[in-house]
C-alpha cells in the first residue's frame, strides 16, 4: 500500500531557516563530501544512496513532539499524487513537482 509522503516534506521544510531564492552551485568537492554533509545533495543524499544524516537535532525522543511550521501547496490536487526528494544546498531547501521546480517561498515574519 503506498502512503502519502508530503508530511516529511513539510517537517523538512518547517526545519530551515529562510533563506535566498537563488539557485546554488554543487561542486564536485561536496558531491564526494556529501556523506559528512548537513546538506541533502541528491536523492539518498550521498554517492551510497544510503539516506543517512549526520544531524542530531531530531532524536528517537523528540520526534514525536515535531509539528509541522509550513506546508507547501504544490498546486497538484490529488493528495499524494507524487513524490520528490528535496534537495538542500548551503541550507536552501528546492522541491519539484509536477508543475514547477524551485525553492519554496519565504512568508513574511519567518526567520
Amino acid at each position: 500500500m503506498r502512503q502519502p509522503t508530503s508530511w516529511w516534506v513539510a517537517v523538512a521544510v518547517a526545519s530551515l531557516p529562510g533563506a535566498p531564492l537563488f539557485a546554488q552551485s554543487v561542486t564536485s568537492d561536496m558531491l564526494q563530501k556529501a556523506a559528512a554533509s548537513s546538506d541533502w545533495l541528491m536523492y539518498g543524499h550521498n554517492y551510497w544512496n544510503n539516506r543517512y544524516s549526520p544531524l542530531t537535532q531530531i532524536t528517537a525522543a523528540n520526534v514525536k513532539s515535531l509539528v509541522a511550521k509550513y506546508v507547501l501547496q504544490s498546486g497538484v490536487e490529488r493528495l499524494g499524487s507524487f513524490e520528490t526528494t528535496p534537495v538542500v544546498v548551503n541550507g536552501v531547501m528546492y522541491v519539484t513537482t509536477p508543475l514547477s521546480a524551485g525553492s519554496p517561498p519565504r512568508r513574511a515574519g519567518s526567520s
